[in-house]
């Protein structure tokens, strides 16, 4: 199942962070930070090495046309950006992370980043992009992007504005970023030729009545972490609700993709009832796995028998067996009914020969 996940925010000063040390370490490079003492007038270069840490597939800055030289000197870059900000608690970049699609080769991830980055590019942005694949089957891009636009100065020089792009901040630009990177990764997906999409909303907003998780990062290296003990109750909540309603696979399936196979079914049931067990505390293994298999095949059944669900096609041209959700499959039928009453009428011809309605 193809798999969403956008983080959007900003280089804090007032949490001690920095545009340089954040870009030297998702650009795996070694930067340095030249800090001006104000009343002596002593400058101290602070030095951020991430050079041999591993996992850096790819790595470019992006800019305007206008955009001078320096722009792509990425230590000129964020250091302009960090001297830019007077306040102690400014926020000197913007933070975007985005998990590519494991599916794609690196060829086809890049394609999709410089997608991505276009778009931010075109608003007067300059962007930062890198790719890390430092752990199986979790490549993401990590973009860093500047907040202020690029403009002239009294001295006709290009210099970053001396205020900054309201609109790259806040609700409206998290909203914004997150539709755009679904649209995009769904857009290659197409273009890929896989039958898979994504959503950037909410389970609530799609009616699937399961809780989501919440981010780990760097807790899920650490044993009995928080964050993972919280992950591990939302994971057995969420196990329970399917057992009492095990169409809300169906459900989870269809957020990513119109069809599905019975194999993709039985891959996220299986996730769904491991995800909160803690096999470290089971005293008898074997006996939790035999009641998880019972459990496993009685819903499996149910699933596979609940009117929620309907046959697409015996056999397509790869010979798989493809399902879909009742309720799309209406909603396509009444579709396809209301183009073709539409075309029958004299006022909405629509200029559609026999073949283009053809259901299947």
């Amino acid at each position: 199942m193809a798999h969403y996940s956008v983080h959007v925010g900003t280089v804090r000063r007032g949490i001690g962070q920095n545009a340089i040390a954040t870009a030297a370490y998702i650009s795996r490079s070694k930067l340095l930070l030249t800090v001006t003492d104000k009343e002596t007038n002593i400058s101290v270069d602070l030095v951020w090495d991430y050079s041999k840490k591993p996992g850096l597939a790819y790595s470019k800055i992006y800019a305007p046309e206008h955009a001078p030289d320096w722009v792509f000197d990425r230590q000129v870059l964020w250091n302009k950006a960090e001297q830019v900000e007077n306040r102690h608690n400014s926020e000197t970049a913007g933070k975007i992370m985005i998990a590519l699609p494991k599916e794609f080769s690196e060829e086809q991830n890049i394609a999709l980043l410089e997608d991505i980055v276009s778009e931010l590019v075109s608003l007067g942005m300059v962007v930062d992009a890198n790719i890390h694949n430092d752990h199986e089957n979790n490549p993401h891009l990590h973009i860093q992007h500047t907040q202020r636009e690029l403009v002239k100065n009294r001295y006709e020089e290009i210099s970053f504005s001396t205020i900054k792009n309201r609109d790259w901040r806040g609700p409206h630009w998290v909203n914004f970023v997150r539709e755009m990177a679904a649209e995009k990764i769904n857009a290659h997906y197409f273009a890929n030729g896989f039958e898979l999409q994504v959503t950037h909303k909410s389970y609530a907003e799609l009616g699937v009545d399961l809780e989501p998780g919440v981010h780990e990062g760097p807790a899920r290296n650490i044993k009995n972490a928080e964050l993972v003990e919280l992950n591990r109750q939302i994971a057995t909540a969420n196990a329970e609700k399917i057992k009492a309603k095990p169409n809300i696979i169906l459900d989870v399936l269809g957020m990513n993709s119109p069809v599905f196979t019975k194999e993709q079914i039985a891959a996220e049931l299986d996730k769904r009832l491991y995800a909160g067990i803690d096999f470290t505390k089971v005293e008898n293994i074997e006996q939790a796995q035999n009641e998880l298999s019972t459990t496993f095949l009685g819903l499996y059944e149910q699933i596979l028998t609940c009117p929620e669900i309907s046959l697409v096609i015996e056999k397509d041209l790869k010979g798989r067996t493809l399902y879909t959700t009742t309720k799309r499959l209406e909603l396509e039928e009444r579709y396809i009914n209301n183009v073709e009453a539409l075309h029958k009428s004299n006022r909405h011809t629509l200029n559609l020969k026999d073949r283009d309605l053809d259901h299947q």
